[in-house]
């Protein structure tokens, strides 16, 4: 079953990119904003009288773009077209929300985009600044995070008597959790594609199989989640928190028991779609192992191409000398920081999320000396280890085990409730084109 998650501090990964890295790489035509009103913009379908214009799809893959880290010349018309479907679901969200005279304020809309922003480093205003200048209007992100809190707080009121945790039901998930301590816990992620009719399940499939290819071309699962996936957890980038074998569908956990941990499955077939996962970390229930020892590092990305020219060998040579031999964590910044290279420190990492190579030196290499450096496509790793910390046993309460049972039971009324509402919307295409993305 779904285990709270615990908030970590991202680190730099071996691809140095968090999930908006890589956006000073995008093609020069994102970077113009475009300026015409959605008024003005051709409308591609009518949804109960709410039009969905072309300006709004192009602003949404856009966000999805920069979001992700890829590039939008590689979208095709199946990507496009779970774009176009995460708008009308939005916009049939907002729908029945507004009917029920649900109130979402500005506020809770910006706190929101700031934890997104937190996430790599950013206020909400920069964020939204961020996007802007990237040619994203602020609108189009808001309005993705407004419907999700519209949706949210509309399921809750509608389905709330109906959505109940007994303390009899969560004392036996308690002690059915206590009989499996030691056993292997999974931090999940997901994307949600749903598939209302039978022949839409081979394109389904074949989109599945395309975010997929993206996804390990280096797009990032959770912008990917957050823009098209019909899962609950979209919000949350697809994070379905911990999960032990026994809480998932047969056919999620037999995949997952084969995973490594950062993996993405190919596509998944379970009931009313398809599903792709991430592995993005295990432990073991109630009994820390070694992998679950915490690390704080900093670490610095020096700008050398992998096959250095000479010219970069002598200029960055001497730095790298400099870097490496610094003792202490303030040091290592403090040279980094003197030569304009980028540095971070990163606390709370959990020893298993780590890549096998990585794991090692960090667990041998001495407190306060630099691990060997790395290569990477996107520049020299330098590490250095500041603290290890013996893990702690994770203790789950009956209050942690109700709140996820809850969220659980909430997520398949959502499910089921877009469905309804889905199928009976009415539908008016005003341009041929969304034939070709979509079957309604």
């Amino acid at each position: 079953m779904e285990m709270v998650a615990k908030k970590t501090t991202k680190f730099l990964s071996m691809s140095c990119l968090m999930v908006l890295g890589g956006l000073s790489l995008l093609p020069t035509q994102l970077q113009a904003a475009v300026n015409s009103g959605a008024s003005t913009s051709k409308i591609l379908l009518i949804v109960n009288k709410h039009p969905i214009t072309e300006r709004d799809l192009q602003q949404r893959i856009k966000l999805m773009t920069l979001s992700s880290g890829g590039n939008n010349t590689e979208l095709g018309d199946s990507q496009k077209g779970e774009i176009l479907e995460s708008l009308i679901h939005e916009s049939l969200q907002i729908q029945e929300a507004q009917k029920k005279k649900i109130v979402i304020k500005d506020a809770e809309i910006m706190a929101t985009i700031g934890e997104m922003g937190n996430e790599n480093g950013m206020t909400a205003e920069k964020l939204l600044e961020f996007f802007k200048t990237n040619g994203v209007d602020k609108e189009t992100l808001y309005n993705r995070v407004k419907a999700q809190l519209y949706w949210n707080r509309y399921v809750r009121q509608q389905f709330s008597p109906l959505v109940y945790v007994s303390d009899a039901e969560a004392e036996a998930h308690l002690k059915k959790m206590d009989s499996e301590k030691g056993n292997k816990e999974y931090l999940v992620s997901e994307i949600v594609l749903s598939v209302s009719d039978p022949k839409q399940e081979a394109q389904t499939e074949k989109d599945a199989q395309n975010l997929v290819r993206d996804i390990r071309k280096g797009a990032k699962f959770e912008a990917i989640a957050q823009n098209v996936s019909k899962g609950s957890s979209a919000l949350r980038g697809g994070n379905l928190g911990w999960m032990s074998i026994s809480g998932l569908e047969s056919t999620l956990a037999e995949k997952l028991g084969h995973m490594r941990i950062g993996q993405v499955s190919d596509p998944i077939k379970v009931s009313g779609g398809y599903k792709i996962i991430q592995l993005k970390d295990i432990r073991h229930s109630g009994k820390p192992t070694q992998d679950d020892m915490q690390v704080t590092m900093v670490q610095a990305v020096l700008p050398l191409s992998p096959q250095p020219s000479e010219e970069e060998i002598n200029h960055f040579g001497p730095i790298i000398d400099e870097i490496t031999g610094v003792s202490g964590c303030k040091g290592f910044l403090s040279k980094a920081q003197s030569h304009n290279i980028s540095a971070n420190e990163n606390k709370g990492i959990r020893l298993g999320q780590l890549p096998e190579p990585l794991k090692e030196m960090v667990k041998t290499t001495p407190l306060g000396k630099t691990l060997q450096p790395i290569m990477t496509p996107e520049g020299l790793i330098i590490t250095m280890v500041c603290e290890r910390k013996e893990a702690k046993p994770v203790v789950i309460t009956k209050e942690d085990i109700s709140s996820n049972l809850e969220q659980q039971k909430y997520g398949s009324r959502a499910e089921r409730e877009l469905q309804r509402l889905k199928a009976s919307a009415y539908y008016e295409i005003k341009d041929e084109s969304v034939r070709k993305l979509i079957k309604l």
